[in-house]
This record gives structure tokens, sequence and C-alpha cells, in this order.
């Protein structure tokens, strides 16, 4: 801890020099001991600068692999400058005088950490006390740097042990087995987005993973991410929060209505219902009511207010995944537009990829592509280059993808022959544990509704000649948005 924790309001912080003495002194004389808290100890969770400064020579002899005792972490002081500091060496001596054995070494370690947890939080609340009053100070950044703070102090302390590989191997055979006997089994470190060609070429969408979807207007981002958030959420009940800074909460109602209902969204926006379609509306309510999908439509949304909302979302309601729509529209730190709005985006990505890694959820971000796409000759099919704003995206995003309607470009057939009338491509850019490639699904525009292409779930980037053509019949009425969970109803 720093030396502004030496005396707070009069008193001792938490602290406990014997023990202190105790676990140096248990190092000095057994060098294996070391082995035991290195993971465990950090030079800063000594509260006594000399026992500080002994233990990080005793480091940094570690470092360069060379033993650990009272002579050679006494030289390695010496050779620093940090002897006299460390209090010459005869208090090195009399380190190793306060032990027998290194025996509780490990109990004695954590008792360390708890009182270096202690001393943080003690260091936390004089901090919030401190910017509480200051005037010129930002609350929501101060919020976003407090959380940080906080959630750092929960890992304090954390042993990550080792595992066995045949333990390790024994497991996952155990788990093929599960999956072999269960083909439908979702896993748990996964969120399924209810899309059967989709899942099974990903496999749903990794904790602690950035999803960037990305395409040019009246492709049908939304609707598309409006369909993985409900499919998460009534088929699989997985707790996903949808993050609207465009549209407003009561449309994404209307859409929520028309893809549960059968009903044209247009209609039941216009109040162009037949009295017989009511039960149908009070149906889909049922269905949405059932489902963790939390919305929040708040325009011009900051960075720091999205991280703290997350934060609140994951720990009051367990929400396991997080969609925003869209990323363009999202402000950085300080709230006020930038003058280098690339930079910001950048910074914008990568909080994002932090986030996903803090919070252990799968972010899914809605992206727009440049205007580029529209001037460029050919079938504008989009790639990364595309992406606006910020090269930053390709770099951090876990899995890029692209929305593509063939026909919206006067794209009526595909190089077998077939009407691409209703058909989107789904373009896996970039999968970082997978290869490129285009999933192909059917969307209903008037009822915005996404759903697997009969018998046509993957191809190549460049298709191959034998490649067979999609077939032309209907999906049973279950199956609309990707329902059925029986991978052989869609190879029928």
């Amino acid at each position: 801890m720093t030396k502004k924790t030496m005396v707070v309001q009069g008193q001792v912080p938490p602290q406990a020099i014997d023990i202190e003495e105790a676990v140096l002194g248990a190092i000095l004389i057994e060098q294996p001991a070391f082995m035991q808290v290195i993971d465990l100890l950090q030079p800063d969770y000594f509260y006594k600068p000399a026992h500080k400064e002994v233990y990080q020579a005793i480091l940094e002899l570690f470092a360069q692999a060379n033993p650990v005792d009272m002579l050679t972490v006494t030289q390695q002081l010496r050779q620093t400058g940090k002897l006299e500091m460390a209090g010459g060496p005869a208090f090195v001596m009399k380190l190793t005088s306060m032990v027998n054995s290194s025996a509780n070494i490990v109990y004695h370690a954590h008792i360390l950490v708890e009182q270096a947890i202690k001393r943080r939080l003690i260091e936390i609340s004089s901090k919030i006390r401190k910017v509480a009053f200051d005037h010129t100070s930002d609350a929501f950044e101060v919020i976003d740097d407090l959380a940080n703070d906080v959630f750092q102090l929960s890992e304090t302390g954390i042993k990550k042990q080792f595992s066995r590989a045949s333990k390790i191997v024994s497991e996952n055979i155990l788990t093929l087995e599960e999956d072999v006997a269960n083909p439908q089994r979702i896993q748990k470190n996964k969120i399924p987005s209810g899309l059967y060609s989709l899942d099974k070429h990903i496999g749903g969408f990794d904790k602690a993973t950035l999803t960037v979807l990305a395409a040019r207007p009246a492709m049908g981002k939304t609707a598309f991410a409006l369909n993985l958030a409900l499919n998460a959420a009534e088929v699989f009940e997985r707790p996903v929060a949808f993050f609207s800074l465009e549209m407003s909460a009561r449309e994404l109602g209307y859409r929520l209505l028309a893809m549960c209902s059968g009903i044209a969204s247009k209609r039941i926006k216009n109040r162009a219902l037949f009295q017989e379609e009511i039960p149908k509306v009070r149906q889909a309510e049922k269905l949405i009511q059932k489902p963790n999908l939390f919305i929040d439509d708040t325009p011009q949304l900051s960075l720091l207010q999205f991280k703290a909302k997350v934060r609140r979302l994951v720990f009051s309601h367990q929400v396991e995944c997080v969609i925003i729509d869209y990323l363009q529209l999202m402000k950085g730190h300080s709230g006020q537009a930038s003058q280098n709005r690339q930079l910001e985006v950048a910074t914008i990505v990568k909080d994002l990829k932090a986030l996903a890694k803090e919070m252990d959820i799968p972010i899914i971000a809605l992206s727009q592509l440049n205007r580029g796409v529209e001037t460029r000759p050919g079938d504008k099919r989009p790639v990364m280059a595309d992406l606006r704003e910020s090269g930053e995206i390709e770099q951090s995003a876990d899995t890029i993808a692209f929305l593509y309607r063939p026909a919206y470009y006067g794209v009526t057939e595909d190089h077998l022959g077939n009407s691409t009338e209703g058909v989107t491509e789904l373009i896996i850019a970039k999968h970082r544990d997978g290869k490129p490639g285009t999933i192909l699904l059917e969307f209903v525009p008037q009822h915005l509704r996404f759903q697997d292409l009969n018998q046509q779930f993957w191809r190549e980037p460049i298709p191959k000649p034998e490649q067979p053509g999609r077939a032309t019949q209907s999906l049973p009425a279950k199956q609309f948005r990707g329902f059925s969970q029986n991978p052989d109803d869609f190879d029928k």
C-alpha cells in the first residue's frame, strides 16, 4: 500500500507486521515455500516498507533464476541501492529467526491479502469522499473508475490452480459423450442464436467475446439483432439486454409483437388489425412476458453510462448477453462529440471488448458500413475494409459478420440460378475460432423474422460448382424463428 495509508484519521490501517515477518522468514529459510505464495502475494500487500523491499528483491532474484536465501537477498538489495531502506543486513538476518518452518505460509499469506484488501478499501472510500467534494470532477467518470477499482479488488489474492491434463481430457470426454447423446444440449458458456445454421458453425456466442454485426441501412440489422435477443431469451431462457440507441422502446415493442404474432409490423403499428387477430396479439404478449429480455432506449448513451448499466444488469438480473444498436451512435467517455471520431470509436471498441472480458459475457455490437459500398461496382457485397470509422473493429472484435441482401442491389439469382428473393447472406468475415464463410438465411420483412433457409446452411466464400440449390419447401410453423431444436428437422 502507499505511504498515504500509513495513518488514516488518527488510526493505523489494518496490518499484520508479525505475519509479514513470518512469511518473509519462511521464504528465506525454505525456497520451495515461495512457490506456494508467488501467485498470491504482491509487494504492495506488505504494509511495512522494509518488508515490501525485501519481497521485491525476492521477486527479482526469482525472475533471474537465482537462488533465494538470506545472503542472495541481501546482495540483491545492495545492488539496487535498497539495502539500508530495507533495514540493513541485520534486519534481513533477523527475519530468518522469526520462524522454524514454512508449514503455515499459505494461511499466513491469505491473512496478508485480507489486510491489504482492507487498506485498499480505505483508500477507495477516501477517494470517493475527495472527488465528491470536487466540483470539477465528472461524476460518471468517477463511478466508472471506482467500479473498475472494486472489480480489480475482488480479484485480489485469487490463486489459479493448475489442473492435470489427464483430468482435463477426462472432463472433456464426459462433455463430448453428453453432447453426442443430446446434440441440442446448450453449453453453459455460450449464448445460442436460435438459428441452427449459425449455431452449428460458430457454436453460439462465447463468453468474454465481442461480436460486430455490420450492414448498410435497410439490410435488417435491428431486426436480426432483435431475433437473436428474443430467441436467446425465450427459447433458451438466457437473460439478454438490448440497448437501442436509435429506436424507441415502443418501436421495438411493435417489432416484437410482429415477430411473435405473425402479423405484419406495419399493420400493428397502424392499428390496422381485424378483430379475430386480437387473440394472436395477446398470445404474442404472453410469449414476450416470459423471457428476461431487458430493453434500454437511452439516446446519446455514453460509454461510461453503458458500462455502469451493464454492470448493474449483470449483478442484479444475471444478464448473460448484451446487444448494442448501434456502435456509431454511442458517445465516448465524456459523453460529448469528439473532433476525432475515428479515435473515439476505437476507444469505444476497446472498452467494449474489455467489458465483455470483465463481465464474462458476449457483447454483440451493431455497426454501420461506409457509403463506399453503394458506389462500388459489382454486387456490392461488403468486406471488412467497409467498416465505418475505425480499423480498431477489425483488430478487437472476435467475430465480424455482415448482413447482405442480394435482391436489394438487383442481384436476382445466385450462381446456380436460384432466386435471391427474400434471401439474406450472413457473411462471417472474421471468426477467431473458425473459418470465414457465408450462411444463407430467409428474411420475412413484413414480420421482421429471420429463419434458416432450408437445407442450405453454409457455403465457402467461393461457391463450389457441386453445391446444391436451396429447397423451396416451407418450414413448419413452429420453426419460423429457428425454434426447432432437432437438427434433423432441417435436413428432411
